[in-house]
């Protein structure tokens, strides 16, 4: 775990400075403000998690809305970027954790949010299990995630290209997710879905929205 953990954190480190620029070229504006405006929409209260947070790109969006959000993400560097964009705010503690082995007690979350993360870590289902280990009893988990999936041939074949250019090779874990296939992760992780769909208009990001549920015997680890 530790090795992976040093893996994912050298892969965007040197990135920090400039993470959100890259993101921007690759994704594109248009598409970014898609998952903007649909966080925005997200009615969010109490604590609120926010996992894999980058330099902060959506955090403050959440900020807005939640009584305290914990930004966390598992490099340094990132985080350095987070806490200067985000000192401002009152209700926001940055601190580094590790999203396969958060240090937070049982049902200390209202609120757990990922954007951008699950597409890109091996077994995306130990997030997810400590992701509702965190949460309260019918606590929201949204995940928001780009992906190939919906889009048309020659706008994936031009962000393929962008990606490559912006930050090389993939990580190895990386996959293409799809609403439906979320949906059934988290299902069997013991969320109940309440909305899965593909948002953005050339480049395509998964958005899921659930809840944990009460009854529920956590899969082995």
């Amino acid at each position: 775990m530790k090795t992976e953990m040093k893996e994912r954190r050298n892969k965007w480190a040197g990135m920090a400075g400039d993470f959100e620029k890259r993101v921007d070229y690759v994704a594109g504006k248009r598409n970014i403000e898609a998952i903007q405006e649909t966080l925005a929409a997200q009615p969010l209260c109490g604590d609120v998690l926010e996992l894999g947070c980058g330099n902060g790109t959506y955090s403050s969006n959440l900020a807005s809305r939640a009584d305290h959000l914990r930004v966390t993400d598992v490099s340094e560097q990132m985080l350095t970027v987070c806490r200067q964009r985000l000192g401002h705010l009152d209700n926001v503690t940055v601190e580094q954790q590790d999203c396969f082995s958060l240090s937070y007690p049982e049902g200390t979350f209202d609120a757990v949010v990922m954007v951008n993360l699950l597409h890109v870590i091996p077994e995306p289902e130990k997030a997810l299990r400590e992701s509702r280990r965190v949460l309260k009893d019918h606590g929201a988990l949204i995940v928001v995630s780009f992906t190939t999936a919906g889009m048309r041939f020659h706008h994936k074949i031009g962000m393929i290209y962008r990606y490559l250019r912006a930050f090389g090779k993939p990580p190895a874990a990386a996959r293409t997710l799809t609403p439906d296939g979320v949906r059934s992760m988290m299902e069997h992780e013991g969320f109940a879905v309440q909305d899965a769909r593909l948002l953005g208009v050339t480049t395509k990001a998964v958005f899921v929205r659930a809840c944990r549920t009460s009854r529920f015997k956590a899969s082995a680890k």
